[in-house]
């Protein structure tokens, strides 16, 4: 018999957001408040002590932001860290950047991560795409290429092929 008490979790409740920029992190909160008020964000404003202060949080994030570009340890290495780390290594990691580079893209694919979002000039595209990652709409796990790992460039075209 199946006990119904118990909810199957549809959507990611907790979220770090690992970026230097204040500015950054407060436009992510907003957006993913504006999604499902419920999720918990974590933020760090650099990964120099990425799993001492992933400790400190009390729990393990369900999602890892980072940010390519920061002072003391960049995202890259960053992430070449949590997959060290038994206890992270099989949480999604997407790279969050104002970086473009097809180079910075194909490395973040090849080190681990599961998706490269190019920091949105739009708002309204940002808080589609965080839906799809926090609904859990997304293969977060085996992203299928290239294609749909560059999440700008994918909901780029899936807008434009819904408009025809």
């Amino acid at each position: 018999m199946i006990d119904v008490s118990q909810k199957i979790q549809t959507s990611f409740k907790s979220i770090l957001v690992v970026d230097d920029d204040q500015d950054d992190r407060d436009i992510l909160r907003s957006a993913i408040e504006k999604i499902d008020k419920e999720i918990v964000m974590y933020e760090v404003s650099d990964s120099k002590n990425i799993i001492e202060d992933i400790s400190k949080l009390g729990c393990i994030p369900e999602v890892i932001f980072l940010d390519i570009n920061m002072p003391k340890m960049n995202g890259k290495e960053c992430i070449k860290i949590l997959f060290e780390d038994s206890r992270f290594k099989d949480i999604p990691k997407i790279m969050y950047s104002t970086s473009d580079s097809n180079r910075d893209i194909i490395e973040t694919f090849e080190l681990g991560a599961n998706y490269y979002l190019q920091k949105p000039t739009s708002y309204q595209l940002l808080i589609r795409i965080l839906k799809s990652i926090v609904n859990k709409e997304l293969e977060l796990y085996s992203p299928k290429g290239l294609d749909q790992y560059f999440l700008n460039a994918y909901f780029t075209n899936q807008k434009m092929k819904g408009a025809n």
